[in-house]
């Protein structure tokens, strides 16, 4: 063979080397752009609960790359919006194995324990998925819902204002950072920031904190008159508020009043007694008062106030734990 045709040769099986390349670079990317779009899509598909089409998309993930995160991730996610726990928490911990530091599947097992009420487990994941996405506010917010039911309520009010920080009109954010900073002692920061809220939710336990702090920290008892002074009151605890607020500002008749109503509800606690009894002797109603000695030594009501108190706060670690943020609806089966 000549000089010649060994060259020719030569170039031609370096061409046909190099355009093989090519062409397996290209089919690579088209599959990895595939790959990307299905993924979001099947994203969307289990935020709108439309589970038979993330199941198929799904599928053909795993007939992309069976052994990709996202497969993986996936049918975790799946999985949990089906209350697959089991086989959830296996797919997810296997993206994991195939990329530790995927925020989304950290998040996703965060959740499955969130939802349990297992807060030490879930605030593990949720630590793990906010080192990894450290800007993302939702991950911030329930990063300081874990903290708050574990009791760590200055790591809650950190988190709750990073989440702020990151989403500025963050309301549940806001609420939590309330909540945390109460527990804390930190009424006037509390207060400060319930009144940049805007309106609030009468009905809600965060409406009844500011009313507390109005009471207790501010003793603005005019301006708890002024809110609930003309409303038909139903709720034992705003009942309660009123009615000290009308004792401690002097309007005896008007505590006496309030506080007979207290009294019907049947959810009375020492103090109301203490001060009803002090209203009525302010009143030369002395022997009113006595009846009233009477009763209060006749009944436990200090035992009562304790399940009150928890009763209270069992309806506020509900109202918490409504504000985690989830990433795709749970549907069932």
């Amino acid at each position: 063979m000549n000089l010649l045709k060994i060259i020719t040769l030569a170039i031609f099986l370096i061409s046909f080397s190099v355009f093989s390349q090519d062409k397996k670079v290209l089919s690579n990317l088209k599959n990895k752009l595939e790959l990307i779009k299905l993924t979001n899509e099947t994203k969307l598909f289990l935020k709108n609960k439309r589970l038979k089409e993330a199941e198929i998309h799904i599928n053909q993930i795993y007939n992309l790359d069976s052994n990709s995160h996202e497969y993986y991730y996936l049918q975790g996610a799946l999985e949990y919006c089906q209350k697959n726990k089991n086989s959830s928490i296996k797919n997810l911990q296997k993206s994991l194995e195939l990329n530790p530091n995927h925020d989304l599947s950290y998040f996703l097992l965060g959740m499955i324990y969130a939802l349990e009420h297992n807060w030490e487990t879930a605030h593990k994941y949720l630590y793990k998925a906010s080192l990894l996405s450290n800007y993302d506010p939702f991950y911030r917010l329930n990063l300081a819902v874990a903290n708050y039911n574990m009791a760590d309520y200055k790591q809650a009010i950190y988190e709750s204002k990073k989440a702020i920080e990151y989403k500025q009109n963050f309301r549940n954010a806001k609420d939590l950072l309330v909540y945390s900073l109460i527990e804390e002692k930190q009424y006037k920061e509390a207060l400060e920031y319930i009144e940049q809220l805007g309106k609030i939710s009468a009905k809600s336990t965060l409406y009844l904190d500011y009313l507390h702090l109005l009471h207790e920290a501010e003793k603005d008892y005019q301006k708890i008159i002024f809110l609930l002074g003309n409303k038909n009151l139903k709720n034992h605890a705003k009942i309660r508020i009123l009615a000290s607020a009308y004792f401690h500002d002097g309007n005896y008749p008007k505590a006496i009043q309030t506080y007979q109503k207290l009294f019907s509800t049947n959810i009375v606690h020492e103090d109301d007694y203490l001060n009803y009894i002090k209203a009525l002797i302010y009143s030369d109603k002395k022997n009113d008062a006595n009846k009233v000695m009477s009763t209060v030594l006749s009944q436990g009501i200090t035992e009562q106030k304790r399940i009150v108190d928890k009763y209270e706060k069992i309806q506020k670690e509900k109202e918490i734990f409504l504000m985690l943020y989830h990433p795709y609806p749970i549907v069932g089966k």
